[in-house]
């Protein structure tokens, strides 16, 4: 039993100090909507994206994240492309739901003269090709001209038109049953545990070893996925809840 305890204590240490050190090298984000490292958008304009982006969280429960940096390379990441660096940043912020990966981060690079909407795992693929065309066709005429503001505001609104449609709120009837659903596999997972700890005490005491170790790689498994699907305590308001990205999302320079 003991053992079962101290591999348990540092399987959660490992984890927390994991999610500790990724975040070296990036900016830290504010907990707000608008993180303006560039310090290219007005007073006017981070409030107006702040009211904008925050009423469409509150509505659809879908996080949009704004970020200005003046050029990737001012951060030691290690990260060479405007897609790398969306997809780490995205992933260090822990932006939008860590249930859902629907969260969105617009980002801009202002010396490097570009653009990246990153997307949450959640939606795949299917929308990168249309956030390519709204930063060429909503956001770089803005920016060319030195309109920050205006290019994100119009950027947003395209997004949220997109993101608003693909994360539809549920009925109350389907709510109901997604509830009931998560209620069924939790409570399977948490007999599957109880089994699994107590096969793994079992088999240290009757001095099976190799079988003890195996049981207890499979409790440490569980925990880490059970760990992944929680808010991972980035969040604290502003739309940071543990959110993760896979790559997805458009590109483009101005």
């Amino acid at each position: 039993m003991k053992k079962l305890i101290a591999l348990l204590s540092i399987i959660s240490a490992f984890t927390f100090c994991s999610t500790a050190l990724a975040s070296n090298g990036y900016p830290a984000h504010t907990y707000t909507y608008v993180n303006d490292f560039a310090k290219v958008l007005t007073p006017d304009d981070i409030n107006t994206l702040q009211s904008q982006l925050s009423k469409f969280d509150t509505d659809n429960d879908v996080s949009i994240i704004v970020a200005t940096v003046n050029s990737i390379q001012d951060y030691p990441t290690g990260d060479q492309t405007i897609e790398s660096f969306g997809m780490n940043l995205f992933n260090n912020w822990g932006v939008g739901s860590a249930k859902k990966n629907n969260g969105v981060l617009m980002l801009v690079a202002v010396k490097d003269r570009k653009i990246r909407i990153q997307l949450g795992s959640g939606y795949g693929s299917s929308y990168d090709a249309t956030m390519t065309k709204i930063i060429a066709s909503d956001m770089s005429p803005s920016f060319k001209a030195g309109q920050f503001g205006a290019g994100f505001r119009l950027g947003a609104a395209s997004v949220m038109n997109v993101v608003g449609v693909a994360n539809r709120v549920l009925t109350p009837e389907e709510k109901k049953a997604a509830m009931v659903k998560t209620y069924v596999v939790m409570g399977g997972i948490a007999i599957l545990l109880i089994v699994l700890i107590a096969a793994a005490i079992s088999a240290f005491r009757s001095g099976k070893t190799g079988w003890g170790w195996i049981f207890l790689a499979a409790i440490g498994a569980i925990i880490w996925f059970l760990f992944r699907l929680m808010p991972n305590g980035r969040g604290g308001g502003g739309g940071y809840g543990g959110g993760s990205s896979s790559g997805g999302g458009g590109s483009g320079s101005f």
